[in-house]
């Protein structure tokens, strides 16, 4: 059951990694125990954002707090728009990478079933908003570029 979990994850930042262009998969195992949830009290600003298949994945920023998390702020719903879903769609799942700038390995916080994920600290790091979704008989990942709030 573990390594299956853990063959999962791989195959998923394998598939992360070829839709955002990177040649890097060194990912660490993936976890929600991490950051904290967005709690609004913030100003946030859409820092980046990547759409495909009538999806919309953005990296919001957070001015005051220093903190970024994932957002899924364009949804798809039966095969076609949906105006009372318009965000989240059942089982799609939303999360941050982050990294030390310019590194070849990040840290996965998520995935959040759900249409954000949690919010981490962005100083001194480079952060990316990424989702996955149901797609036909699989599952298709979405991330935005890299992203460095503060440049040191």
């Amino acid at each position: 059951m573990k390594k299956q979990s853990m063959a999962r994850i791989a195959a998923v930042l394998m598939i992360a990694a070829a839709s955002t262009g990177s040649t890097a998969v060194t990912a660490q195992a993936a976890t929600t125990r991490c950051g904290s949830s967005a709690n609004g009290f913030d100003s946030y600003w859409a820092a980046r954002d990547a759409s495909r298949d009538n999806r919309t994945v953005t990296l919001q920023s957070g001015r005051v707090f220093d903190e970024s998390h994932s957002s899924i702020t364009r949804g798809y719903y039966r095969g076609r728009w949906d105006w009372r879903s318009w965000r989240y769609v059942g089982g799609d799942r939303a999360w941050v990478d982050r990294r030390s700038p310019r590194a070849s390995s990040w840290f996965q916080c998520g995935p959040f079933v759900g249409w954000k994920s949690n919010e981490m600290p962005n100083i001194g790091y480079e952060m990316r908003a990424c989702m996955d979704y149901s797609w036909g008989s699989g599952r298709r990942v979405l991330c935005t570029g890299w992203y460095e709030d503060h440049a040191q």
